[in-house]
C-alpha cells in the first residue's frame, strides 16, 4: 500500500487499511486526520480525469469526494479546502 498526500496536512503521510469486519476502507494520517471510504462509490475525477481516483469519504459526519491523485475535495454541492 502506497502513501498518499493527506487532504488535511498536505504531507505524504496518509495511508489506508481494510478491516475484515467492515465494508469501509479506513484512511489515517499521522496529523490525526481520519476518514472512511465507500469503495463502491468511486468515480473518475472531474478535474484531473484519473479513473476511479475520486473517492466518496465520510469524516466526522461530513460526506465529500476526495481525489487521491490531485487532492481535490468536493462536498455535495460545494468545493472546499480542508485546513
Amino acid at each position: 500500500m502506497a502513501l498518499q498526500i493527506c487532504p488535511k496536512c498536505k504531507k505524504l503521510s496518509c495511508t489506508w487499511y481494510i478491516d475484515d469486519n467492515s465494508p469501509l476502507t479506513q484512511w489515517k494520517c499521522e496529523c490525526g486526520w481520519h476518514a472512511f471510504e465507500y469503495e463502491n462509490k468511486m468515480r473518475n475525477c472531474p478535474v484531473c480525469g484519473n479513473e476511479k481516483a475520486d473517492s466518496y469519504m465520510v469524516e466526522n459526519g461530513i460526506m465529500y469526494w476526495w481525489c487521491c491523485r490531485c487532492g481535490r475535495i468536493e462536498l455535495i454541492d460545494n468545493v472546499i479546502k480542508m485546513e
